[in-house]
């Protein structure tokens, strides 16, 4: 479980962003878990998520239990 602004190297990071590459199936995990919500993301090509940068929304991936599953992620920064 972790959250995009854990350190004081990562403080100006506002939002975060993760866009799924491929689709995988729900029999094989993969999903991303926000634990604040009891939210579970199964990973749908073209699908993209939006989130703040806080503690609020700690999340982590699901075990996946076969194939892969590929992710672009990044975050919105506020200017230093």
């Amino acid at each position: 479980m972790h959250t995009e602004r854990d350190s004081l190297k990562n403080l100006h990071r506002a939002l975060a962003w993760m866009t799924y590459l491929n689709d995988v199936d729900i029999k094989d995990g993969g999903a991303t878990f926000f634990s604040h919500y009891g939210l579970e993301v199964q990973p749908r090509k073209g699908l993209t998520l939006i989130w703040p940068a806080e503690w609020t929304h700690a999340h982590r991936g699901n075990i996946l239990q076969a194939d892969s599953k590929y992710i672009i992620t990044g975050w919105m920064h506020l200017r230093k």
